[in-house]
């Protein structure tokens, strides 16, 4: 079972935006001193326009499938998005924090999970991350495989955990290890066909090394393994996926562009269809910040579009998905 299975694909984009201004605060850092003590805040507003379609998720197909070798119909929806972010930097020169935000570091739990954690800087060794996440909105179909009746939702009781570190030996090497549990409420697939039983563990390492980064601009590719050990054989897989992500300030505007592929097999065959599946997912991304809008500090306005496609060997299993969006941003 994959990602976008677990969390719905309409969840994993809608909070894109809290990724961007993640990614955004980073480069922010050079030149900028110390970090300071004390509490600091963003708050986003915005709305985001998702279109795409996926037979599994519930967010992004119909109820009711007239065949399983038809591919999931574009289903569009417009959503309003508010995520908060909070910060607490305490000890020798605010070397450590807390923090509550809503995007985990993996996507392996898609975009939308509420987190908490605490980050340490030990100088010249690494910065330490460590935190816990869960996924408030998780869904699956209870039989996505259901034919000529109304498929229903099942809840997903799905949380896990992190470990990151950055900035190795000082250079700008980052190890991320994270860990992921689904357990299905009501998995009736797995009552008909145990093979696709679809609770267990998501585990994931990934590492990324910044290339070209100076005040204005920047370079990482990402490389990451993901293993997903579940009860049936026919839904645990192994995912591999590339990226390269960049970043180009100028003046008060921001751009991150970045481009990923990834590929997965799974263990066994799919009853169902006879065949063990196999999967290319590839996407782009374009994200665009404002800074200081209205020369007003902490104020930002933001637009995304992004587009991302899964190609499966069965049609069943196809996929896409695009958003766009337009956000506001404060910070304080």
């Amino acid at each position: 079972m994959n990602t976008t299975t677990l969390t719905g694909l309409a969840a994993l984009l809608l909070a894109l935006p809290l990724a961007t201004f993640t990614a955004i605060a980073a480069p922010a850092a050079p030149g900028g001193g110390a970090p300071q003590s004390g509490f600091s805040a963003e708050a986003t507003l915005g709305v985001a326009v998702i279109s795409g379609a996926d037979n599994l998720s519930p967010d992004l197909s119909s109820s009711t499938l007239a065949s399983l070798s038809q591919e999931a119909k574009t289903t569009t929806r417009v959503l309003p998005v508010l995520l908060p972010e909070l910060r607490y930097r305490f000890g020798d020169e605010g070397r450590s924090s807390w923090y509550l935000k809503t995007m985990p570091v993996t996507d392996a739990a898609g975009y939308f999970a509420p987190t908490s954690g605490l980050r340490h800087s030990l100088a010249g060794v690494a910065t330490i991350d460590a935190g816990l996440f869960f996924l408030p909105m998780a869904e699956v179909y209870a039989n996505p495989y259901l034919v000529g009746e109304r498929r229903r939702e099942s809840d997903v009781l799905s949380w896990g955990g992190h470990l990151v570190f950055e900035d190795i030996a000082g250079t700008p090497l980052m190890v991320q290890l994270a860990m992921l549990t689904a357990d299905v409420d009501n998995d009736s697939l797995a009552g008909l066909f145990p093979s696709l039983a679809r609770d267990g563990e998501i585990y994931e390492v990934a590492m990324s090394y910044g290339l070209l980064r100076s005040q204005t601009m920047s370079l990482s590719p990402r490389l990451a393994l993901r293993r997903g050990d579940m009860d049936g054989a026919a839904s645990s897989y192994v995912k591999i996926r590339a990226e390269l992500a960049g970043t180009y300030m100028a003046g008060p505007l921001f751009f991150l562009p970045s481009v990923h592929v990834g590929a997965s097999r799974y263990d066994e065959k799919d009853p169902v269809f006879d065949s063990t599946r196999r999967e290319l997912a590839y996407g782009l991304n374009l994200l665009v910040k404002y800074r200081r809008l209205m020369d007003i500090d902490g104020l930002g306005l933001l637009g995304i579009a992004a587009y991302g496609v899964g190609d499966a060997n069965e049609d069943f299993f196809d996929s896409k998905a695009l958003v766009c969006g337009l956000g506001l941003s404060y910070e304080f």
